[in-house]
């Protein structure tokens, strides 16, 4: 396909202006490294709301969310709960707020506050810096993956070097602009995939063939113990796992329970609360970053609406996406697609960026070289985010497929993560050392499992493996066999060591106010019952529960509501409005109307 004067105007012309955005903010953003990595904990919640939403707005996870759509139709938003639903609901209700009063920088830093300073605590916070930047270093050769997908269908050069390219330009804003930077862009990147959204759940109304839809999609999304069609051969590989769709949905519906009651993820998400002026308008910031994500699925569904009316079955799914966006979508809304998805990459890739450099500067070269001053601080800072460009140019570089390496790291290398950040906010007894123990067993582990080819083949059960990899059993087990492995060091490596000192944890305790098993902290403090659970009550735990299954009944409802409306499922869509009107209006009783209006440090 051949771009316009036209379309390469406009594109040329945004990366110009995400180029002036990192110039103009350069010197506001050098003063120090709060400003650089939080702004200063001085952006409006609506902006930081909007970066968060276009932050997940990633092309590889819409390219793979395009490629589900096809297969599974309104079945595949049980495979999306993980991350789409659970945890915006979780961090409005209440976590938001307790990452925001930690009154830290980085994701690593909180574990500095949670477990004191002791050998332990210093150890965890290394631990979590490490599995954090593997994480989301993967994640920056999973955006790269993702982009080179797409971006093959539209230039005539090689796609990784097309990637790289724009990596490259991306990151130049990030080191250039630090935190303010990414959130203006953000902002500037939303309010552009929005209106892609609009437009293109507009075309898919007026002009595909419905009835051909409805004959192809099932607009049911209740799940079912298996989908048979699947196992066909035209489904193309690693796709093959998802007709065993009950075991799979359990699986990710308890990943996501755990993972919103755990924290957003470790490393730029945090960030966006943590840069708020007070809890309640970090708890604002999560409710804006679910919602705000409406675009998202009103453009996707369509994309996928569009692809299942027009292209063959079989094939790359990782493809559907630019094949319908530059095949099947009219001329006059190429263009804007097409520097929409190029700013959904860079948003992406940028917020991860800014991510990942502030947990290796403030959480492992800090505390290995203290004393530095700020504007060696600065200068460290912009050394690491080039060097993380480059580590995610490689490793996207010899990635081949997204669906490999999302499985890995969502169901691999999350639990080394998640499980011991799950444990930290609620049980006092757990301390660094369990910590630690817990991070680096599952870092172990996921590495076995990322290199289990050779190491069969080594140990001569080649055949095992295939059997193995053919009927998904590493697909399916992997996730709670290594959350088992690392709850298991958790647990041991507190009990078998000292607790965190009283005085760390009454410290945490009275600033983050957290729930669950504190009974011995709770009964030394001498906090209040009305100031345990915040003004109104709003933390009170069967008020927390109440408002999480009210939120995630909202967005489940405004997320798919108007995908019923562009397939012409009409009642659908009216069920589905009512459901959000009715769980919306319950949430501004039990919710909105008792955040806290203080402005706490």
């Amino acid at each position: 396909m051949t771009l316009t004067p036209i379309e390469w105007i406009l594109i040329g012309a945004y990366f110009v202006l995400m180029l002036w955005i990192g110039i103009r903010y350069k010197a506001e953003s050098g003063k120090d490294t709060e400003s650089y990595f939080l702004g200063g904990r001085k952006t409006p919640w609506w902006m930081l709301g909007f970066s968060g939403s276009v932050s997940n707005f990633d092309i590889a996870g819409s390219t793979w969310i395009v490629g589900m759509f096809f297969f599974l139709g309104f079945k595949a938003f049980n495979m999306f709960w993980a991350f789409a639903f659970l945890i915006a609901a979780f961090l409005m209700s209440y976590l938001a707020g307790w990452i925001r009063r930690t009154g830290v920088m980085t994701a690593a830093e909180l574990v500095r506050a949670r477990f004191g300073d002791d050998r332990g605590a210093k150890l965890a916070r290394f631990a979590s810096a490490l599995a954090t930047s593997a994480f989301f270093l993967f994640a920056l050769g999973y955006s790269f993956v993702g982009v080179s997908k797409f971006i093959v269908s539209i230039l005539p050069y090689d796609e990784k070097i097309c990637a790289s390219v724009l990596m490259l330009i991306t990151g130049c804003y990030v080191l250039l602009g630090g935190f303010k930077g990414v959130i203006l862009s953000d902002v500037i990147q939303a309010m552009l995939l929005n209106l892609c959204g609009l437009a293109v759940g507009i075309a898919a109304f007026v002009s595909m063939d419905v009835e051909a839809l409805h004959a192809a999609v099932d607009p049911s999304p209740l799940p079912v113990w298996s989908m048979p069609d699947l196992k066909s051969a035209a489904v193309p590989e690693g796709y093959h796992m998802y007709a065993m769709f009950g075991p799979f949905f359990i699986l990710f519906l308890f990943k996501g329970l755990l993972g919103g009651a755990a924290s957003p993820g470790g490393c730029y998400e945090e960030q966006r609360f943590l840069a708020t002026g007070s809890p309640r308008d970090a708890a604002l910031t999560g409710a804006a970053w679910g919602g705000f994500l409406v675009f998202r699925w009103i453009m996707l569904g369509s994309i996928a609406f569009i692809a299942l009316t027009s292209l063959e079955s079989g094939g790359d799914p990782e493809r559907v996406l630019g094949q319908t966006v530059f095949g099947l979508l009219p001329g006059w809304l190429r263009g804007i697609m097409i520097t929409g998805f190029l700013a959904a990459f860079m948003s992406t890739f940028s917020s991860t960026l800014n991510g990942v450099s502030s947990i290796i500067v403030r959480d492992i070269i800090e505390p290995a070289r203290p004393g530095l001053s700020e504007a060696k601080l600065v200068r460290l800072s912009y050394a690491t985010t080039f060097g993380c460009i480059l580590i995610g140019l490689a490793i996207g570089w010899f990635a081949d497929s997204i669906q490999t390496i999302w499985v890995w790291m969502q169901l691999a290398l999350m639990p080394s993560l998640l499980f011991p950040n799950l444990l930290r906010w609620y049980w006092w007894r757990m301390n660094g050392w369990g910590y630690a123990s817990g991070v680096i067993a599952g870092l172990v582990v996921a590495n076995l499992q990322y290199f289990r080819q050779p190491l069969f083949d080594a140990l001569g059960l080649t055949e095992l493996h295939a059997t193995w990899t053919t009927i998904h059993v590493f697909d399916l087990y992997v996730f709670p066999f290594n959350g088992v492995v690392v709850v298991l060091a958790c647990i041991g490596g507190s009990l078998l060591t000292k607790p965190t000192a009283s005085s760390s944890l009454s410290e945490f305790f009275e600033k983050v106010r957290p729930k669950g098993l504190w009974g011995p902290v709770r009964s030394a403090s001498s906090m209040t019952d009305q100031a345990y659970t915040a003004p109104n009550g709003i933390e009170h735990p069967a008020r927390i529960i109440l408002n999480i299954i009210l939120a995630k009944v909202a967005l489940m409802a405004l997320f798919i509501a108007p995908l019923y409306f562009v397939g012409h499922w009409f009642t659908h869509a009216l069920v589905a409005a009512a459901a959000f009107a009715a769980a919306a209006t319950a949430l501004y009783f039990t919710w909105y109307r008792r955040l806290e209006r203080t402005t706490e440090p």
